[in-house]
């Protein structure tokens, strides 16, 4: 899809990166909303494919396995034009997911501290295969862990904005203005 204005680039896909329970998919689908895009879920859309939760691929298959079908899944979105799209929180931490989203489309790191992070954890309605059985400091532990391994990666994203977001408004127009100009 070419641009009509100045620039020489257009992206057609925003990926939503950055740590679990940072909000990726509840922002994506206001953000979706609100620029007139559509909205797709990778964790969702694993679901759908292949017909069983996360947890359940996580507790029979292992992680190595869910990894797999995340970057097959992933992969295909690059079909995908006018989408927002939120990975999982581990997407960019395996195999050569990184690149492949540096390449295909438009990074918004969603960053988000520890604290909320794990305040999110511990209220959320879905238990976190990554999580699940774990004590409270036991999840704090871990969360500070993966934090500490991923935060590089998301850094590597062409958009930033801490969390809690002060307004969707000046986020829609942030990711406005880099889906329709060349960075």
């Amino acid at each position: 899809m070419s641009n009509t204005g100045k620039s020489s680039t257009y992206f057609e896909r925003l990926y939503l990166v950055g740590m679990p329970g940072a909000g990726k998919s509840t922002l994506g689908k206001k953000l979706a909303k609100e620029i007139g895009w559509n909205f797709l879920d990778l964790d969702e859309a694993i679901v759908k494919q292949h017909g069983t939760s996360i947890s359940e691929i996580f507790a029979t298959k292992g992680e190595a396995t869910f990894r797999m079908l995340e970057q097959q899944t992933l992969h295909q979105t690059g079909a995908l034009n006018n989408y927002i799209i939120a990975c999982g929180g581990g997407t960019v931490a395996y195999n050569s997911n990184l690149q492949w989203l540096l390449s295909s489309g438009l990074t918004l790191y969603l960053k988000a501290e520890i604290s909320l992070i794990l305040d999110r954890i511990r209220h959320s309605k879905t238990e976190r295969p990554l999580f699940a059985g774990l004590s409270t400091e036991e999840k704090e532990e871990k969360i500070k862990k993966i934090f500490s391994e991923r935060a590089p990666l998301f850094e590597q994203s062409i958009l930033h904005e801490n969390i809690p977001l002060k307004s969707i408004k000046a986020l829609k127009n942030k990711a406005l203005t880099a889906i329709c100009k060349n960075i």
